[in-house]
């Protein structure tokens, strides 16, 4: 883990070691769903990226 995902965590009061095992486990907990909220909401004011069109692969 980056130095600057540390300093976002720290800034929400998240320990390293309160750091969930599943993506399920993290959508449960409310001070995650805040970080994961606040990190991509920065990410689209930023431009840093945007989301596409989900691709359909199709077995031939």
């Amino acid at each position: 883990m980056g130095l600057v995902k540390k300093m976002l965590l720290a800034s929400f009061g998240v320990e390293l070691d309160d750091i969930p095992a599943t993506c399920e486990i993290t959508l449960q907990n409310l001070k995650w769903k805040e970080v994961m909220d606040k990190e991509y909401q920065a990410l689209m004011h930023n431009d840093t990226w945007y989301l596409v069109p989900q691709v359909l692969i199709r077995m031939l």
